[in-house]
């Protein structure tokens, strides 16, 4: 009977372990809560289209890592990405339906200066919040 508990006793652990895991990845990289925060976000209060909310997010991406981008290269990276596999009929249609008309609602897009845009992913939790 006392080998069982043990074995109980070593299961409840490493189950504390699991659980606790991925509090400690979120940790190592905050960026990952303000994307799924953002993600969040876009469900609740973004467009409807599944497709427009995965756009928005890989733009936030795409500037957070390499901006701030020009219009025209922004646009160039998410057609790459997108445009023969979504509902899109040309990357101008993608562009005006997703980042040209939610990026002044949407946490985090930023437009620096004429056609330029930029995120912040600082400004997440505070415009969420």
């Amino acid at each position: 009977m006392e080998d069982r508990i043990d074995e109980l006793e070593h299961e409840v652990a490493d189950l504390r372990t699991v659980i606790d895991e991925p509090e400690e990845e979120a940790d190592e990289n905050p960026q990952e809560d303000d994307f799924a925060a953002l993600d969040r976000w876009l469900q609740e209060n973004g467009p409807q289209s599944d497709d427009a909310q995965e756009i928005l997010l890989t733009a936030a991406q795409i500037l957070n890592s390499e901006g701030p981008l020009k219009t025209s290269e922004l646009k160039d990276r998410l057609a790459e990405r997108y445009l023969e596999e979504s509902t899109y009929a040309s990357v101008d249609t993608l562009w005006a339906s997703t980042v040209e008309r939610l990026y002044e609602v949407t946490p985090g897009f930023e437009k620096p200066g004429y056609g330029t845009y930029d995120f912040d992913t600082t400004q997440i939790k505070k415009q969420i919040n």
